[in-house]
């Protein structure tokens, strides 16, 4: 009886001093998310990386801090995994390729060092071979070095659970990943036309008369916006008809009401594109919905409201706040 409690007392001793070495590691080697905020501001502007590399400077006129670091500790069932790394441009928004990479990490709890690089850097990364196929986002797990965001996103899910327990629905949430991935193709030249209120008109009413699933949007005959919208009432389908109001709504006739990665892809695309509130005015009910229900998530609204989404700029009162498309559509501050 006395041996056993003193084996769980220094098992309970080791766990907390491996706990504060790796807490004290690191505030020494990374930063308050705030105040990299801050440092962003006041460089005034982000400096992409392949827009950097093609003005020719290289490094040449460049004498500020371009690499940013700060550490997200693991809570649940992740609080003493060994964190990954993930590699990105300081950069929030569309067509950002890290953020629902970040969320992933976030709505699960999984621990993360966010390394957040500025043009120079990212030239310093590519020309010295330390980014595989000289592209960002770059994942380190462990002895694994991964690029290409999809196929990050696809190793996470796995890692954290976000894809189902089935090979059949691993499967079609690879399918479904696609969609999204044509989803995003399709959005990429019509996001400010689309915006306009007066796109309502040209696509909504015609297409809530037939299926989307019955036509296909990449035909030639349509224009990027009517192919937009195909896609758009595509997802509101699926969401219809879901008992659980996620896309993997039903698992061969079982009900299967698990959140997964395709349900994170899809609410960062839409979200940092056209908001929720655009969503419901012209329609798309079930997705406006789909939206919410992710933000609620814990793990996803404390990231929302913390210092931790980048880049910032700064409010009259002096607080910095993570930069979006649509401040209408913003689901929180972090300001604080």
């Amino acid at each position: 009886m006395l041996l056993g409690s003193l084996a769980f007392l220094l098992a309970v001793g080791l766990i907390a001093g491996w706990l504060l070495l790796r807490r004290r590691h690191s505030h020494e080697t990374c930063e308050d998310p705030l105040n990299v905020r801050k440092q962003l501001y006041e460089i005034g502007t982000f400096i992409p990386g392949h827009d950097y590399e093609r003005s020719g400077n290289y490094g040449s006129s460049w004498n500020g801090k371009a690499i940013f670091r700060f550490a997200v500790p693991g809570r649940g069932w992740f609080l003493l995994a060994e964190p990954v790394t993930l590699i990105y441009f300081a950069i929030r928004g569309f067509p950002s390729l890290a953020e629902p990479i970040k969320l992933m990490l976030e709505d699960s709890g999984y621990p993360y060092l966010n390394v957040a690089l500025l043009g120079p850097e990212f030239h310093r990364l590519k020309t010295g071979g330390r980014l595989p196929f000289g592209l960002v986002p770059v994942l380190l797990d462990g002895q694994l070095t991964l690029p290409e965001s999809w196929s990050i996103s696809r190793h996470l899910a796995s890692k954290l659970g976000l894809c189902g327990k089935s090979q059949a629905t691993r499967a079609m949430c690879d399918a479904f990943l696609e969609k999204v991935r044509e989803t995003k193709e399709a959005l990429r030249n019509e996001i400010h036309t689309l915006r306009d209120e007066r796109v309502k008109a040209l696509a909504v009413p015609k297409y809530q008369q037939q299926s989307a699933r019955e036509m296909n949007p990449k035909t030639s005959k349509l224009s990027g916006i009517e192919r937009v919208h195909i896609y758009l009432w595509f997802w509101e389908d699926i969401l219809a008809d879901s008992v659980s109001g996620w896309i993997m709504g039903c698992e061969q006739g079982r009900r299967y009401i698990g959140l997964t990665y395709v349900d994170i892809f899809l609410y960062e695309l839409l979200h940092s594109t056209l908001g929720k509130q655009w969503l419901r005015r012209n329609g798309f009910g079930h997705l406006a919905k789909h939206q919410e229900a992710v933000e609620k998530r814990p793990g996803i609204a404390a990231y929302h409201s913390s210092n931790r989404p980048m880049p910032a700029f700064r409010l009259p009162d002096g607080s910095y706040i993570a930069d979006g498309w649509d401040q209408g559509d913003a689901v929180g501050s972090g300001s604080k």
